[in-house]
């Protein structure tokens, strides 16, 4: 959002970029395809796996603080047994942390838990407003209309050592631009890096910012973008993390990767000048 609203901050950096927000499930076919060239998307994985030499990993963004919500009755991870809870997409961020949550509380999902797919985080507020699912994963701070009806917090998931690497966002860019325009991919990282550290600056500025976009009031997303503040840094995104994202998809019997190396498909070395 601060770059969009701020045309020349890239263009120090030799980039003037077109930006668009996709939903998850097309992000990653967009990359592949051509038709993006850079994306942001905890989907990264199963894209490089599927197609071999496609994307490239550049970094990461830290895990943003991961909050379980119930409804009204629900006061533990415990009393969501017999339940029915939501992700947005089968794979996603969500849906791996809730398998690892119940995981770890002795709970198997589709005997004592149902976890639903919403396509969305705003579908899963309102089917959790409306008492159609008991929990979801939300980072904070939670939308009036689901904290008027009654949702509240259970949990903080975040911090546990295999829950955190579920929630990296992933820097990918596709193969064959970055090796046509290495350039172009190293200025916008510096732009992102810049932005990022407005953010951190001035979450003032940033909050009144999302407000506007997301038609929320100043305090509220205000609170947001300094509730999530470690989120705004670029790290790399090393083969030993990718590897837990790897055995949790593998465990939830979502996606088997076979013989596919993290290794080849991560590439660090333009983050070192972002």
């Amino acid at each position: 959002m601060l770059i969009a609203n701020d045309p020349g901050m890239c263009a120090q950096y030799g980039v003037k970029p077109v930006l668009t927000i996709l939903q998850t499930p097309v992000a990653s076919p967009a990359l592949v395809s051509g038709q993006v060239d850079m994306v942001v998307s905890a989907e990264f994985l199963q894209t490089a796996a599927k197609q071999p030499g496609s994307t490239t990993a550049l970094g990461r963004i830290p895990t943003v603080p991961l909050h379980l919500y119930g409804g009204k009755e629900i006061n533990s991870i415990a009393g969501l047994k017999g339940k029915t809870v939501g992700a947005s997409t089968k794979g996603s961020l969500a849906d791996l942390v809730l398998r690892q949550t119940f995981k770890d509380n002795g709970m198997t999902v589709g005997t004592d838990v149902e976890i639903t797919y919403a396509g969305s985080s705003n579908a899963l507020v309102g089917l959790a407003a409306s008492g159609a699912i008991q929990a979801f994963i939300y980072n904070p701070p939670l939308p009036e209309v689901a904290a008027k009806a009654g949702v509240h917090e259970i949990a903080k998931l975040d911090g546990h050592p295999n829950v955190d690497p579920l929630g990296f966002s992933v820097f990918s860019v596709n193969t064959k631009f970055l090796k046509a325009n290495r350039q172009a991919v190293s200025g916008m990282l510096r732009c992102i890096g810049d932005a990022m550290n407005k953010v951190k600056s001035d979450p003032e500025a940033a909050g009144a910012l999302l407000a506007k976009a997301a038609s929320q009031t100043p305090e509220a997303a205000t609170a947001q973008v300094k509730e999530n503040m470690q989120a705004y840094a670029m790290l790399p995104f090393k083969p030993e993390e990718a590897k837990i994202i790897m055995s949790a998809l593998e465990a939830a019997g979502i996606y088997q990767f076979g013989t596919f190396d993290p290794a080849t498909v991560i590439d660090n070395t333009l983050l070192t000048s972002s």
